[in-house]
């Protein structure tokens, strides 16, 4: 009986000496994998991947100067893009996007489809304008009756036109009932700063970040480029900067000329929707544009013609925000099946 609880005794022993080693070993290994994941970590920011993203931001380091100026802006590049100009070396065939976050964050997206809206609208480039920032249209929809419709967040837009960094510009169908007041001065010329930071509260990560255009342009501007390049312009009427940064403004009046097959003025203040109709003058009527004008007045259009005013209490906003068009989708653009992101 004492010979049996003698042997009990060792092996109870050998199992302590057992469960201390492998506590022992555990507090040896445990540190090296977690600098073996920080090791990992390490070698993707590395990867050619990422370092081919970054040779091509820097070989374009104006155009990225000025797209990640401000804090929070997000640009995808497509890795075909990469493939494309011998930035990579896609032997593996692989597809999808580069994610950066203020040229800072670089994440690669893998994707087995990389059928991108974008690809889809942009078959060929339709626009008058050749400025090639960041933030001008490459394409525009042109028309009466056009599908560009695109549902998010439970909200209705039109597409306006798909900018250089593969940006959608969206325009609302529904007037923004949360603004209510249109002043210049700190209000970037156009809402009331209050109002607007309460409403990009109510917008998802999928909103981004973009550049609108607050410049002032003389109603006697007829030539379309010279329209477009004074909207980006300091001028005595704008605020330190043309250039805002922000989730949502309302649309330029080089839009409403854009969106027109056959607009036809004198001046600014001849507009009308018989020179000048197409899908976006109807939704814009009655609202303010984001075009200053002389007298520190702002374009709208009031009774579908184009005036510069104050304040006028029956005209509103209808927002124009920015997604990234480098995005999965479904839908086909008409309005009873619209486009919508997947991703």
């Amino acid at each position: 009986m004492f010979k049996e609880n003698k042997e009990e005794g060792n092996i109870y022993i050998k199992l302590i000496i057992l469960l201390a080693s492998i506590s022992l070993c555990l507090i040896l290994f445990i540190p090296k994998l977690s600098e073996t994941k920080k090791e990992e970590k390490e070698v993707k920011k590395d990867s050619p991947i990422v370092v081919s993203a970054k040779k091509y931001i820097n070989d374009n380091k104006e155009y990225f100067d000025e797209f990640f100026k401000e804090k929070d802006m997000v640009y995808r590049i497509d890795l075909s893009l990469l493939t494309d100009k011998k930035y990579y070396e896609n032997k593996n065939n692989k597809k999808g996007y580069i994610n950066i976050i203020d040229n800072k964050n670089f994440n690669y997206i893998s994707l087995e489809d990389d059928n991108y809206l974008v690809n889809n609208i942009v078959k060929e480039e339709k626009s008058y304008n050749n400025e090639n920032s960041p933030f001008d249209l490459k394409y525009i929809y042109v028309g009466k009756d056009v599908n560009n419709y695109l549902k998010y967040n439970d909200k209705l837009y039109r597409i306006i036109g798909v900018t250089n960094s593969n940006y959608l510009k969206l325009v609302d169908v529904n007037i923004n009932e949360n603004i209510k007041s249109y002043g210049l001065g700190n209000n970037i010329n156009w809402f009331n700063k209050q109002d607007g930071d309460n409403f990009s509260k109510e917008l998802d990560f999928n909103s981004y970040k973009g550049i609108f255009y607050v410049g002032f342009v003389r109603s006697n501007i007829i030539d379309k480029t010279e329209i477009i390049k004074n909207e980006k312009r300091n001028n005595e009427y704008t605020i330190v900067n043309p250039k805002y940064y922000g989730k949502y403004a309302s649309a330029n009046i080089s839009d409403l000329i854009d969106a027109s097959d056959n607009c036809s003025f004198n001046s600014l203040l001849e507009i009308n929707k018989e020179n000048c109709d197409s899908y976006l003058f109807d939704i814009l009527n009655n609202s303010y544009l984001l075009t200053t004008s002389e007298d520190q007045k702002v374009y709208a259009i009031n009774d579908n013609k184009v005036i510069n005013t104050f304040e006028l209490n029956n005209i509103k906003v209808h927002n124009v925000i920015y997604l990234d068009g480098l995005s999965l989708y479904e839908g086909t653009g008409e309005e009873s099946n619209p486009y919508i992101l997947k991703q």
